[in-house]
């Protein structure tokens, strides 16, 4: 994920840190969390990894169709596996190469 920054609060430095902490904490609060992606199902196959290092076991991942085929596969699609730095959703196995969704990892 990200770099961990560590500096004495009386140093210049140290209010540089606060003043990022500030910033990532108010883009938080308006939902800018960058904790995503978007992943293509792979066509004529039932299974589709994803790998993504902020993915851990345990994680909950949401989905989002994005075109109208992947919503029409909502109904057939659901995170089998979710392990550390990926996941990997079960699908049917259709011929179309445009169902297309966003994702969310949370946790």
């Amino acid at each position: 994920m990200g770099k961990t920054m560590r500096a004495p609060l009386n140093s210049r430095l140290g209010e540089d840190y606060v003043r990022e902490l500030a910033d990532a904490i108010n883009r938080i609060s308006a939902g800018k969390i960058r904790a995503g992606g978007e992943v293509s199902l792979q066509p004529g196959a039932t299974s589709t990894v994803v790998a993504d290092p902020r993915c851990g076991t345990k994680s909950v991942i949401l989905l989002s169709p994005r075109s109208a085929s992947a919503a029409i596969a909502t109904q057939a699609v659901y995170t089998a596996i979710v392990t550390n730095g990926a996941f990997t959703l079960a699908h049917d196995s259709q011929p179309v190469n445009d169902r297309l969704f966003d994702y969310v990892i949370l946790g």
